[in-house]
């Protein structure tokens, strides 16, 4: 019996918006899913803008989604992502206050939610892209 191979994800670590400009500059390509780590959101911003502007430069329907920490809304980005959308091609989801997001799955009573994000997580769909600023 043949196993299947995970494609391994390539992970790059940028210290600040200038080099991910370059780097997206130089590629052409933006990462499917972008983490962001700091109290500051203005850089956060400035990489938001740079997808909002690449996804709709090509002409294809975007839905753009924006989640905060509020109750329910994990359940609702579970759904976003794995779903496809009946109005547009491409789906940018935004997720401010990481931290307060992530909380909720992350204690004890939530394992099985957290456990079923973790196994779909590489199954997200191609023209998907999640931003999420972890502050």
């Amino acid at each position: 019996m043949a196993e299947k191979q995970a494609k391994k994800k390539e992970i790059t670590e940028f210290k600040n918006f200038p080099e991910f400009l370059a780097a997206y500059q130089t590629k052409k390509q933006l990462p499917q899913v972008f983490i962001y780590a700091s109290t500051d959101s203005f850089e956060f911003d400035l990489v938001t803008d740079v997808y909002r502007t690449d996804l709709t430069s090509n002409g294809e329907p975007l839905e753009i989604v924006v989640y905060v920490a509020e109750s329910g809304d994990f359940e609702k980005l579970f759904s976003e992502m794995f779903n496809f959308s009946m109005f547009s091609s491409q789906k940018l989801l935004i997720i401010r206050s990481g931290a307060d997001f992530f909380k909720a799955i992350l204690t004890a009573g939530k394992k099985e939610m957290y456990d079923s994000f973790r196994r779909n997580i590489p199954s997200l769909a191609e023209k998907v892209y999640v931003l999420l600023h972890y502050d």
